[in-house]
């Protein structure tokens, strides 16, 4: 699993940005409304590659802030 941080985050729509660990800027979208990321949380992720862009996966918040 990759960790990275959440940099931006859309409650509204359940989208966001985070920056992982290899300072790569990643869009995901929250699809677990009882765990919603919030900037500046630490969290782990994986990453699938879809024909259309890179996918985030089974997000799990390590720390709030």
């Amino acid at each position: 699993m990759r960790t990275g941080k959440v940099i931006s985050f859309n409650k509204l729509t359940g989208a966001g940005i985070l920056q992982d660990s290899n300072n790569q800027t990643i869009k995901f979208i929250n699809e677990n409304p009882k765990r919603t990321p919030l900037k500046g949380d630490q969290i782990s992720f994986e990453v699938e590659y879809s024909q259309k862009s890179v996918v985030v996966k089974n997000i799990e918040i390590l720390s709030k802030t």
